[in-house]
């Protein structure tokens, strides 16, 4: 046996089998407070939320929408006016984008992060090309934790997904912060019932 190979396997015996169990001591939020928790971390990180009912989503959305276009809806039952949309058909027009409106898999209470998958997103670079983002997500799919989500996710389903947490940011060595160079500047979750 070489050097290497015994390496391996002194780490090999030495790795813990349940590491998983080690994380029980975390403080968890409860389920009474993920909500709270969920609007004020996506807060810390730049973004905002708000609580709307569904029924009043479109008059919502229609105080946010910008005055140009275009916009990309992927939500079903939001309305926006023919002049915003863009034609997806012409792949060139994604990098015109200002917004992007689409839904929410999961929310994590913990970190304020949102899971979406190519299902929703239709084409991967969407959250990346857009000035803004709106997410619109149901208030029962918010969990507490990255624990409970990982739980819930369902990797193996789409060939993509990402957590998203709010608008992009970057700093350099000088510390400054400069927000959506990678991504979206602006970053509302609505939560639904």
């Amino acid at each position: 046996m070489d050097d290497r190979d015994a390496i391996l396997k002194k780490l090999l015996s030495e790795q813990r089998q349940n590491f998983v169990s080690d994380f029980n001591y975390l403080p968890r939020i409860s389920n009474k407070n993920v909500l709270e928790e969920f609007i004020k971390n996506l807060s810390i990180n730049g973004g905002t939320g708000k609580y709307i009912k569904r029924s009043e989503l479109n008059a919502e959305i229609k105080k946010i929408l910008p005055d140009s276009g275009p916009v990309v809806n992927l939500v079903e039952d939001i309305e926006i006016p023919s002049t915003l949309k863009v034609n997806l058909s012409r792949l060139y027009m994604l990098k015109y984008v200002k917004l992007l409106i689409v839904s929410g898999i999961l929310g994590v209470g913990e970190n304020g992060a949102i899971w979406l998958t190519e299902n929703e997103l239709m084409d991967r670079r969407m959250p990346f090309i857009t000035d803004h983002i709106i997410i619109i997500i149901r208030r029962r799919n918010v969990v507490p934790d990255l624990m409970e989500a990982y739980k819930k996710i369902e990797l193996f389903k789409t060939g993509y997904g990402i957590f998203i947490a709010g608008p992009s940011k970057t700093a350099d060595i000088e510390q400054s912060l400069v927000i959506g160079a990678q991504g979206s500047s602006t970053h509302t979750v609505i939560l639904t019932d």
